[in-house]
């Protein structure tokens, strides 16, 4: 159940919340008009101003992680297959926990911890996948750098440019 009384009132006044505050209008604005409408529904209930500043605040975080992800999204549609790489995987990933994190501070709907668990999985498998991608990239620059060491050495022992090129692709491919 969401802490801010703003955020049990119901969608109505939730959606008129919500208007008020990207209209720009202040959190006294706000809490007077909520408090008239709450009054001319004839509920009980009121507002405080501090209620509409936490309700503010997490909505205000919220909207900005749906923002954060929707980027995401649409870099990696502009980028095509390149962006589907660990870099995008992982950008989503992060989104992915910052939007648990929000949902857990707002006690708004909290993430299950099932939920928590398949994006911890999730981010534990992109990362030992990045590292081992790094590992690999490291051990392909190694054997270009001896590759290329070899050809040299080669060529200045006075083999042809043939039998350089011969050397170098056996030590590329040695530990293919």
């Amino acid at each position: 159940m969401a802490r801010s009384s703003v955020l049990r009132l119901g969608a109505e006044f939730r959606a008129r919340f919500e208007d008020l505050l990207q209209s720009g209008a202040t959190l006294d604005a706000i809490t007077d008009e909520l408090n008239t409408a709450l009054e001319a529904a004839g509920r009980p209930d009121r507002v405080s101003r501090s209620a509409v500043g936490r309700a503010s605040l997490s909505l205000s975080a919220m909207l900005e992680a749906k923002r954060r992800a929707d980027l995401v999204v649409s870099a990696m549609a502009e980028a095509g297959p390149l962006a589907a790489g660990m870099e995008g995987r992982l950008e989503v990933v992060r989104t992915l926990l910052a939007d648990c994190s929000i949902r857990m501070a707002s006690g708004d709907d909290p993430p299950t911890p099932g939920e928590l668990k398949d994006v911890a999985g999730a981010l534990l498998s992109i990362e030992r996948a990045g590292h081992l991608s790094d590992q690999r990239a490291a051990a392909a620059r190694e054997r270009e750098r001896a590759a290329s060491a070899g050809e040299r050495a080669a060529r200045r022992a006075g083999l042809s440019a043939s039998g350089a090129a011969q050397i170098r692709a056996a030590i590329e491919g040695a530990e293919a």
